[in-house]
């Protein structure tokens, strides 16, 4: 399916307040396209990846961050850009340092999926509307009801269940790590970073389409819009009679008397 197809189903289907987001890993600097920014060379900044992902889909910008661009130690090791070191996983790092207690550090590594240390370099993001390359995956952010939209067309044709992973924070693990891992689409409610650095807001969620599953799920939008009447804006049932106070059925027994001649 066509990424120009993918924007006008989102956009007919569900009017996203904010660009859809097409997210591609790269290997190396020489897959970037010479449009995109990128933030330390550009904007002299370090940046996090849910700042770049606010970018891009706010401002239409197509952007790539690297390791060097890095200002969030979770972002990189997420995406594999640095590797998980032994003191991080076994919570010693923190216990040292008096951050927390080794346990707890222990249970925060051990939850954050990994992509493979050094297989990619970049992450290029793009409005999905102006991405000219094909993406690993597809991000969209939307109200509750707008995600339930994105969920109901996963799970049309196959049914079952699809699953999030809740956690104190890193929010671009659960929307770009591990959907790539497990080749499925999830949802998610962010956390610290992507509220505070990606300035999601209070009514937003993410749902995230590896490759794979995008024209299943946009199919399954479109069918449960033409053929179950579910859509968004969701329509309200309005097929029932009003029950009134006593003093508005008298009214209009009064009004409709007739006069007498």
């Amino acid at each position: 399916m066509e990424l120009q197809e993918v924007n006008e189903l989102l956009t007919r289907y569900l009017r996203p307040q904010t660009n859809p987001v097409a997210v591609r890993l790269l290997s190396s600097a020489d897959e970037i396209p010479k449009k995109a920014k990128m933030p330390l060379r550009d904007m002299k900044l370090h940046m996090t990846v849910c700042q770049v992902l606010a970018m891009s889909r706010r401002y239409g910008w197509t952007i790539a961050i690297g390791e060097e661009d890095q200002a969030c130690p979770w972002g990189s090791l997420t995406l594999g850009f640095l590797p998980a070191k032994p003191g991080l996983l076994d919570g010693s790092f923190d216990e040292s340092h008096g951050y927390m207690e080794k346990e707890m550090a222990v249970a925060d590594y051990q939850s954050i999926p990994r992509l493979e240390y050094g297989k990619d370099r970049y992450m290029l993001v793009s409005p999905i509307n102006k991405a000219e390359f094909e993406p690993d995956l597809i991000l969209v952010w939307g109200y509750p009801a707008q995600v339930a939209r994105l969920i109901q067309g996963r799970v049309n044709e196959t049914r079952g269940l699809i699953t999030s992973f809740g956690s104190v924070g890193i929010a671009c693990a659960r929307m770009i790590t591990g959907p790539l891992l497990e080749d499925e689409c999830t949802f998610v409610v962010a956390g610290g970073g992507d509220r505070y650095f990606g300035l999601t807001q209070d009514h937003e969620m993410i749902f995230a389409m590896p490759l794979s599953k995008v024209e299943m799920t946009l199919k399954g939008l479109k069918e449960t819009h033409d053929m179950l009447g579910w859509r968004y804006p969701t329509p309200s049932y309005l097929s029932f009679e009003v029950q009134f106070p006593q003093r508005y059925r008298d009214a209009l027994a009064y009004l409709r008397e007739k006069e007498k001649e």
